[in-house]
């Protein structure tokens, strides 16, 4: 469910999305370490998940001035997923080495044999991820154009890689990336 709007002689845009999709039957890649303890690739049953979030988006353009700006709320959990591989910790703990002081540490009651990761987020799901972009165009004499730019995009953190184990060593920390003084002459088409 959303709107798209286009406002004061369509210097102003305004978008907004309301979504929740249902998965089940979520079929979901990852590794484990085979008996001669090379990688092997498996696929897995993550039996259902759901994904739900809104998102907001804005476009102003007046005089030359460009504000435009983006921000996703993003929920995404497994809702029942059984069975998971083990994460590197709880692997390395369960097999290599379970008396190892950091692993009674980690696992007091030890390791299981495999883990469930409902209500647990989905790999690559940043719960919140937005940008905003801020750009000047001047006309110039002979049909030319300065167009200058600057651009933020950030994101909290997220879970990749070894997909569905949600291992703490592949959680990509939040993050935000700046891109400024793009600046650049154009001449009109």
């Amino acid at each position: 469910v959303g709107f798209k709007s286009s406002l004061f002689n369509d210097h102003l845009r305004l978008n907004m999305d309301v979504f929740r999709s249902n998965y089940t039957d979520l079929q979901v890649a990852n590794f484990v370490i085979g008996a001669n303890g090379a990688n092997v690739s498996q696929i897995t049953n993550a039996a259902s998940s759901r994904t739900q979030g809104v998102e907001l988006s804005e476009d102003w353009l007046v005089s030359g001035f460009r504000l435009k700006t983006a921000v996703t709320y993003l929920n995404a959990r497994y809702l029942d997923y059984p069975n998971v591989t083990l994460t590197a910790a709880q692997t390395y703990c369960r097999t290599t080495n379970p008396k190892a002081p950091d692993c009674a540490t980690l696992f007091p009651n030890g390791v299981p044999a495999s883990q469930n990761l409902a209500g647990q987020p989905t790999s690559y799901a940043p719960n919140v991820s937005g940008s905003v972009l801020t750009s000047y165009t001047a006309v110039l004499p002979r049909g030319y154009r300065f167009i200058t730019e600057a651009n933020v995009n950030a994101t909290t953190s997220y879970f990749y890689g070894n997909g569905g184990t949600d291992d703490p060593q592949q959680k990509q920390p939040g993050y935000a990336r700046l891109e400024i003084g793009r600046a650049s002459c154009r001449e009109r088409v």
